[in-house]
């Protein structure tokens, strides 16, 4: 059967068809959610954490900015990829720590200000899932499967995806 995407352009507000959809498989981070400034705020942060430097303090700024100036270095890449980074640059090796000390940052700030949904994407996602279309829905990303898992179920979205989440 032959399954097309029916849908409104954002910004030309003109109609537009996709035909012989097999799936859809979309990124997450940037795509799905906007959530580069909270992914921003969470490696300074992260950074300053692990050089035990709190906020106020003299060298809170600089210190945040290496994590901050590390995520911009490494976007797109695995999370660890900017750990390291940030580790290497406050010379610290405690890799296994480290990971854990930024997801448990990720979590609480994730929860006091979750990123919200890119435009069109409730739309998007919701009529694929809502029209009964057969087209399934994937995300594949860099983030790990349990942040994808709630921020989707948080935002009423988990069910939409169809096709499964392929993660870290």
């Amino acid at each position: 059967a032959t399954r097309s995407l029916h849908f409104t352009d954002a910004v030309t507000q003109q109609p537009v068809e996709i035909r012989d959809v097999a799936a859809l498989v979309s990124d997450f981070d940037g795509t799905l959610v906007n959530d580069r400034p909270l992914a921003t705020d969470i490696f300074g942060r992260f950074a300053a954490d692990i050089a035990g430097v709190v906020p106020g303090a003299p060298d809170y700024g600089a210190v945040y900015t290496i994590g901050t100036e590390a995520f911009r270095a490494t976007d797109g890449l695995p999370t660890i990829e900017t750990i390291r980074l940030i580790l290497a640059r406050l010379h610290q090796h405690r890799v296994e720590q480290a990971v854990a000390r930024h997801f448990e940052i990720l979590a609480e700030l994730s929860r006091r200000d979750p990123p919200p949904l890119v435009g069109g994407v409730r739309e998007l996602l919701t009529a694929l899932h809502g029209a009964g279309s057969g087209i399934p829905v994937y995300v594949a990303s860099g983030s790990q499967d349990e942040a994808i898992e709630a921020e989707l179920t948080r935002h009423g979205l988990r069910d939409a995806v169809t096709g499964g989440i392929y993660g870290t």
